[in-house]
């Protein structure tokens, strides 16, 4: 539908991080990050083939989910070798999460977990009442625990009318927690704070204009209140906004300089031109973060910003980076519909 591929230009620009405890990389201090990697890069083939998410809890651990073209490569997995085809013919996802090898939770048309064997479907919420599609897509999974945990997304009935809706875990299983009475507001992240149940969203806003789509962010109390604190514009970099977060930081994007979110307050991280109008894909630290750019991605050391891994004219980088202690993994894609699965790995 017209809705998504709209939403999913956004989500290529932008990094969709860890939640504190889901984190593969061990807190470290600090210091800056190195740069000199050895790369892989494993070529994906199919047709109309969408890759949207990547996620893992250890470098023999990571997988990859997206929707359309072949159902076999909707979800793939890496053991620390090669790249394997997980997916099947019903499966149709946008978000993957976890806390380890056997506990790991994806969301497209409901949420499924594994348990390190098979994935099984744990919850499929519905907004029958509102849209004619009634199910809804699930963008994100973060959280802290598997007993408290949070999930964002929206359902269409199709007349160009979408409803988001926000759902929690806790140990008795998911629960419904707010669907927006306002209209055509796609939720696509969540990000828990640490303080209560209190998260921040990013949303895109739609019209259906012409150039007067944007992008958003909220505060949400974790109950009934969502309050508005950013909007942006892709039409323009240094007018988007966006939400990051490295290691135990929540870092939030906004005309063009980055704060870090700390019990409500918003103080100056570094400027977007610091980062070579780049945007933040994930990293090891505040010193030490991957940097979306046109050319390539890019690495800030917490001094300076440069390409570390040059990408091809026709390759676009998608969503985030992926870091452990010595590896890193990203994805990109062609023009002609293939995806690139690279990974990045410190020299000795």
């Amino acid at each position: 539908m017209k809705r998504t591929f709209i939403s999913l230009s956004f989500l290529i620009l932008i990094s969709q991080a860890f939640s504190c405890k889901g984190d593969p990389v061990s807190p470290i201090e600090e210091r800056p990050g190195r740069r000199d990697y050895e790369w892989s890069v494993d070529t994906i083939k199919s047709t109309m083939l969408s890759l949207i998410n990547i996620w893992g809890s250890r470098p023999s651990d990571v997988w990859v989910v997206g929707n359309n073209g072949d159902f076999g490569k909707r979800l793939m997995h890496f053991d620390g070798v090669s790249w394997y085809q997980r997916g099947w013919w019903s499966m149709y996802s946008w978000s993957i999460f976890g806390f380890g090898t056997k506990d790991a939770y994806m969301g497209g048309y409901g949420i499924w977990h594994f348990d390190g064997f098979q994935w099984e479907k744990q919850f499929e919420p519905r907004l029958d009442s509102l849209t004619t599609s009634g199910g809804v897509m699930i963008t994100d999974i973060r959280g802290n625990s598997p007993n408290d945990l949070w999930a964002v997304g929206f359902s269409s009935d199709f007349a160009e009318t979408n409803y988001g809706a926000i759902y929690h875990k806790y140990a008795d299983g998911w629960k419904e927690k707010m669907v927006l009475s306002r209209k055509n507001i796609d939720l696509y992240e969540i990000h828990p704070t640490g303080e209560g149940s209190k998260c921040l969203i990013y949303a895109t806003k739609f019209t259906y204009h012409p150039f007067s789509d944007s992008m958003a962010i909220y505060e949400y109390d974790g109950n009934k209140s969502l309050k508005e604190i950013a909007v942006g514009s892709d039409h323009s970099r240094n007018s988007e906004c966006f939400i990051y977060r490295i290691q135990g930081k929540l870092l939030v994007e906004m005309k063009g300089m980055v704060y870090e979110y700390y019990k409500g307050q918003y103080k100056e991280f570094i400027s977007i031109k610091a980062l070579n109008n780049g945007s933040i894909m994930g990293g090891r630290n505040i010193n030490d973060m991957f940097i979306w750019q046109r050319e390539g991605l890019a690495h800030y050391n917490g001094t300076d910003t440069q390409i570390i891994f040059k990408l091809k004219d026709d390759i676009w980088l998608h969503g985030r980076v992926i870091a452990f202690e010595k590896e890193i993994f990203f994805m990109g894609s062609d023009q002609k519909g293939d995806y690139y699965l690279v990974k990045g790995k410190l020299k000795d």
